[in-house]
């Protein structure tokens, strides 16, 4: 078996235990967290300083079945526009709009109750965070629904955007929560601090839970600007099979022009003990459109489960870009990265591509500029180490 039979026999047994997971998760209730839930999960991520959950569609869909909680939008409905200002530590949401702005102050938070900030009647003028908005456990952060526009996202240097954590379970993790998710439009996301999906709970004995999306869009976004950090969760651990981890930005919709000057990094699959572990998620995952990809920072893809018992398997890192729809332009002066492969005692899993577009994908313009990277992810370690990932895999257009 070649290294890229091996890989993609391990993607494929990912895929099925996503969908067994899922089927396992139907019909179980995720804790949607209360006041005291939501402070607990938002204690934990707050800024320094600063006071006291692919599979995109798998996971957007997942987020919001947590974001059910909130109960009927019609009963919520007040667009007032009226500004709303939260200046206390520990503020308990969901922070509904209004249609107006929506201003998290410095040394502020939203512990989400699920949900931290929501745009699902009314929508947001301009939503302002430099404190903390943290989704409840498995929960999202920031979600505007379908039909409803944040106008502008600001999360200032410093500042968190956090999806909730899944909690732990003897025989199945739960899923975390994506950090934004967009189901509407969102005219410019612009990120100076830290935007990550929540990482998924460990499952003792089965599956591991899903890590989500650092940002999610099924909808439209303007224009996305990273000069922070923006990570996607990583995925439960168990004996017997870890999940994979999730990407940082999953777009099955339409981004106009997303511009990277720091740092996107893909999701740590989770381990397992005895079965398979997961596969790293994408830096950034497309089976939407983008017009324009400017990377002048580092677009990694996460680190591949490993396998802490000698008859495990580990699995493959995630790829930098991984398209499957259509990018227009794709121009690099930064590094795009695959994740490295995941280790294991015996046999280390391969690292991934760089970037990887796929059958029926089309990246109409690729510039990777003089001092630029595309490399593909390191082997995983072992006795016998993994191989590494190629710089660029293509089965569908280039040009």
């Amino acid at each position: 078996m070649t290294p890229a039979q091996s890989n993609g026999q391990r993607r494929r047994t990912t895929a099925r235990q996503t969908e067994d997971i899922m089927r396992m998760a139907e019909g179980r209730t995720r804790a949607a967290g209360g006041a005291s839930k939501g402070a607990q999960a938002f204690a934990a991520h707050l800024p320094a300083g600063r006071g006291g959950r692919s599979r995109a569609a798998l996971l957007a869909g997942a987020s919001a079945l947590a974001f059910a909680a909130l109960g009927s939008p019609a009963a919520l409905a007040d667009c007032s526009g009226t500004l709303q200002t939260i200046s206390i530590l520990n503020f308990s949401g969901p922070v509904l709009g209004n249609g107006g702005d929506v201003t998290v102050a410095a040394g502020a938070g939203v512990a989400g109750g699920p949900t931290g900030v929501a745009a699902v009647s009314c929508g947001i003028g301009t939503l302002t965070n430099s404190g903390a908005i943290v989704g409840a456990n498995g929960a999202i952060g920031v979600y505007a629904g379908a039909g409803q526009t944040i106008g502008a996202l600001l999360n200032q240097g410093g500042a968190v955007i956090s999806g909730g954590n899944g909690a732990g379970g003897i025989n199945l993790g739960s899923m975390g929560g994506a950090a934004v998710a967009n189901a509407g439009t969102i005219g410019a996301l612009t990120n100076a601090g830290s935007i990550a999906g929540g990482s998924g709970g460990a499952g003792d004995m089965y599956y591991g839970g899903l890590g989500d999306v650092g940002v999610s869009n099924t909808g439209a976004i303007g224009t996305l600007t990273n000069s922070g950090t923006i990570r996607g969760g990583a995925s439960g651990s168990s004996d017997r099979y870890g999940s994979g981890g999730a990407a940082a930005v999953s777009n099955a919709g339409t981004i106009t022009d997303l511009i990277n000057a720091n740092s996107i990094v893909g999701g740590t699959g989770g381990a397992a003990g005895f079965g398979v572990a997961g596969a790293g998620g994408a830096g950034v995952s497309n089976p939407g459109t983008i017009g324009t990809l400017t990377n002048t920072g580092s677009i990694a893809g996460g680190t591949g489960g490993g396998a802490f018992f000698g008859s495990g398997t580990p699995n493959g890192g995630g790829d930098g870009v991984t398209n499957s729809g259509s990018v227009a332009t794709l121009d690099n002066s930064g590094s795009i990265t695959g994740g490295t492969g995941g280790s294991a005692q015996y046999s280390g899993s391969g690292g991934s591509a760089g970037v990887d577009n796929g059958s029926g994908a089309t990246i109409h313009s690729l510039t990777n500029r003089a001092g630029a990277t595309i490399a593909g992810g390191a082997g995983g370690a072992g006795k016998s180490g993994g191989w590494g990932g190629v710089g660029l895999t293509n089965a569908g257009t280039i040009g």
